[in-house]
């Protein structure tokens, strides 16, 4: 059973499904300012996800007894509970969205979501630090990395983006938005 919540005060992590076998997919990325672990907590079951650590983070663990009683003191368990399932909503939605897109206005569609989740102002644009190699970030896109490195490749070759090994810039994006909603209009990527 979950026995504790970590509260992010800095920093960013991976949030991973792991199967038996130990293949592990990426689901999204967490910054400051994050509660996680709180719905195996509320649920008093085992933790769904496994969290890894991108960069160096700082935080608070709250013992689940402490938390539990925060909440129920403060009456917010079932605010933290619709908040929990509202987060894991969003992920859902945000997975069959991408079945609808074409491989590279999926890729743009997850990197411009990982800006808005834990990008940070930084030299020449929005900085993310992804924490993950190229087949990762494929992956969360659901596309293989022979089809997403040209399409971050093409991406950069526009402009859009500066890419590191485990980091990029997003340096346009409004032209990082046009790319991902390509195949929903008249705007293409390819």
């Amino acid at each position: 059973m979950s026995s504790s919540v970590f509260l992010l005060e800095d920093g960013t992590v991976k949030v991973l499904q792991v199967a038996e076998g130990g293949a592990a997919l990426t689901l999204t990325l967490r910054g400051p300012g994050e509660m996680l672990g709180e719905m195996g907590v509320i649920l008093d079951r085992p933790r769904s996800a496994t969290l890894q650590a991108v960069n160096h983070c700082t935080g608070h663990v709250l013992s689940a007894r402490v938390f539990l009683a925060g909440l129920d003191r403060l009456g917010l368990v079932t605010t933290v509970y619709r908040l929990a399932v509202d987060r894991m909503h969003h992920v859902e939605q945000r997975r069959l969205e991408l079945l609808s897109l074409p491989p590279a206005a999926r890729v743009a569609r997850v990197i411009l979501h990982l800006a808005a989740e834990v990008g940070h102002p930084g030299e020449g644009g929005t900085l993310v630090e992804l924490g993950m190699p190229r087949e990762e970030l494929a992956s969360m896109a659901a596309v293989g990395r022979s089809t997403a490195v040209p399409a971050l490749r093409r991406l950069q070759v526009q402009g859009v983006l500066d890419l590191a090994r485990t980091r990029l810039v997003v340096k346009d994006v409004e032209a990082l938005a046009a790319a991902a909603l390509a195949g929903e209009g008249d705007v293409r990527c390819m």
